[in-house]
């Protein structure tokens, strides 16, 4: 009865010493993995916020038909609440997450269906995941800002100026006289000033005898 005590004794301590030294990869049923919780949803203008209690493993896909962008999130468990969501602004139209399963691993999924499909961003900031559509919210907003080159913008309190209208030339009024003149070809005289001689005659040409011829 001692003998097998002692043997007891040994075998229970070398089962604690193994659990001791085993490393946390190599004794999953010793360590359980660390479940992250998806604590929120806000949905924005063509963007969608997800709230995490600590940085998640994540990967995004999409489909064509109908047109959505799935989110996926391992070893995270879904304690957001609502899981539908009215979707904002130009291409989102609605929003829906949840627990997507819970073996072998937990696994979290939020489901962007849009209006037609466009492309999209993943932005991971401080426990949150930002789901950004390409051409919505704030990059409309700064697109509509932007002039186009060669575009002047034209201030709604100021109506622009009408282009100048160049005045019609005056009509030539014709002279009777002139016109006269220049139908007959008749040669107007060069008046006289007052006070100055009268212009002399040219003297006539001197006429030669003709000789009778013999």
């Amino acid at each position: 009865m001692t003998e097998f005590k002692e043997r007891f004794r040994k075998l229970i301590a070398v089962v604690l010493s193994a659990g001791l030294i085993v490393p946390p990869g190599g004794a999953p049923w010793l360590w359980a993995a660390e479940v992250i919780t998806v604590d929120g949803i806000m949905v924005g203008d063509d963007e969608v916020t997800v709230k995490l209690s600590a940085d998640a493993q994540h990967q995004s896909f999409t489909t064509a038909n109908p047109p959505r962008i799935i989110l996926q999130l391992s070893d995270a468990e879904y304690q957001a609440g609502s899981k539908i969501l009215e979707g904002q602004g130009r291409f989102l139209k609605r929003v829906r997450s949840g627990q997507f399963q819970r073996t072998p691993k937990m696994v979290s999924r939020v489901v962007l269906d849009l209006k037609e499909m466009v492309a999209f961003e993943v932005i991971k900031g401080d426990g949150e995941l930002k789901i950004r559509l390409a051409g919505g919210g704030a990059d409309r907003a700064q697109q509509d800002e932007t002039p186009l080159p060669g575009m002047t913008q034209v201030s709604a309190e100021a109506p622009a100026s009408e282009p100048a209208v160049a005045p019609k030339p005056e009509p030539i009024k014709e002279d009777s006289e002139l016109h006269r003149i220049a139908q007959t070809g008749q040669v107007i005289p060069t008046p006289t000033p007052p006070g100055s001689p009268a212009p002399t005659p040219a003297p006539a040409p001197a006429l030669r005898p003709v000789r009778a011829s013999r």
